[in-house]
């Protein structure tokens, strides 16, 4: 069943603690919303790891990062615009010294640039808020996913890229390197960092990769959570998905980046609430008839839309084009938020977390239906 929960501070002050914050870890369920320093975010992690509470466990391990300065972000999805130069040179880029400029052209109907032909032996694109570049390869029939290891929790397990034993953190090591250096330019002022290594049979190495603004991540995964707002359209998470692929550790094969945000505005929070105020807020919100058993928590910047399309049926092409240009041009926001992460779901294929927004205190269940 899917629910969404909201902790306000009037209703918290009148709640009691549902375990004893001198043995549980964690600052108990009368969390004062007005938070702490930026810089104390995961002050106290270490005695979280592996606790218990009613109706949820903490993960055993997981990254605590430096926190130094957290925003409110306000953007617009208005895709990003490239000079033919650019495009040009980002192709030389990724194709190295094979680069052939009879295989460059350019679409003025969708402003974006190509790389392609009968001959070529890449495939890449660059336009409409989208880069997608690719060698030519075939797929080996019956490729399948061998392994997922989160970077965060799991940096030290081996794995083999192509014939070369390496371990996650040092295949996601050099995949950040090599985009960064590769996309220097396109994604200012966002970074890229792998989140999610897949191994697959055919020895090549996938990376789930997010945009991070001062070492904190954007949403990256399409998430569960969906409500109808009568009148106004679908209310869900944005996310920004980003990938590469390679199989050896030598050079990128494939690689996308899609619906890089615009910076409008980032407003500097002196406050926020603590992982120990968020686990908090948690003991006295969940039910504690369910049990979660929590895989990783990130800190990520997450913020709810409302698109004006409200399914996958388009009775209207021109009003849904039109209103797809309003949506994309209107402002929106993404606020620090404590991602509560369960187990990977290799059936669906999904990430499902409970997010604790680290602002509000407002608690969402990002669960499908069901689980």
């Amino acid at each position: 069943m899917r629910r969404r929960f909201i902790c306000i501070a009037a209703a918290a002050l009148m709640l009691t603690a549902c375990a004893d914050s001198s043995s549980s870890g964690a600052e108990g369920g009368t969390a004062d919303l007005s938070g702490g320093s930026p810089r104390a975010a995961y002050n106290g992690a270490e005695e979280l790891m592996g606790k218990s509470y009613p109706g949820f466990e903490m993960p055993a391990s997981f990254e605590t990062p430096e926190i130094n300065e957290v925003y409110e972000i306000t953007y617009n999805k208005i895709p990003r615009e490239y000079e033919k130069e650019q495009a040009a040179e980002l192709f030389k880029r990724f194709i190295g010294e094979d680069y052939d400029k009879r295989f460059f052209h350019r679409d003025d109907a969708f402003s974006s640039f190509y790389y392609n032909g009968e001959d070529a032996n890449a495939n890449c694109s660059c336009g409409s808020g989208v880069i997608n570049m690719g060698m030519i390869f075939d797929v080996p029939a019956g490729r399948r996913r061998t392994g997922h290891y989160n970077v965060g929790t799991e940096p030290d397990t081996a794995i083999t890229v192509g014939s070369l034993d390496t371990s996650v953190s040092q295949a996601a090591g050099f995949m950040d390197n090599e985009l960064n250096t590769l996309l220097d330019g396109f994604l200012a002022p966002f970074e890229i960092r792998s989140q999610v290594i897949e191994v697959y049979s055919d020895g090549a190495v996938f990376a789930n990769c997010a945009l991070t603004l001062d070492g904190i991540p954007l949403q990256s995964w399409k998430s569960a959570y969906n409500r109808v707002v009568e009148g106004q359209g679908v209310e869900y998470f944005d996310c920004f998905t980003n990938g590469a692929e390679i199989v050896d550790l030598d050079r990128l094969r494939y690689l996308f980046v899609t619906d890089c945000p615009t910076v409008i505005e980032k407003k500097k929070l002196d406050q926020m609430i603590s992982l120990k105020r968020a686990v908090g807020i948690l003991q006295s919100e969940l039910d504690v008839t369910d049990s979660y058993e929590f895989s990783d928590v990130r800190l990520m910047y997450c913020g709810l839309v409302v698109n004006p399309r409200s399914g996958s049926v388009i009775t209207d092409a021109e009003l849904d084009s039109q209103q797809q240009e309003v949506f994309r041009a209107e402002s929106r926001t993404l606020t620090p938020t404590w991602c509560f992460f369960l187990k990977f779901d290799e059936e669906d294929n999904t990430d499902r977390c409970i997010k604790v927004n680290a602002v509000t205190g407002e608690v969402i269940y990002d669960i499908a239906a069901g689980a």
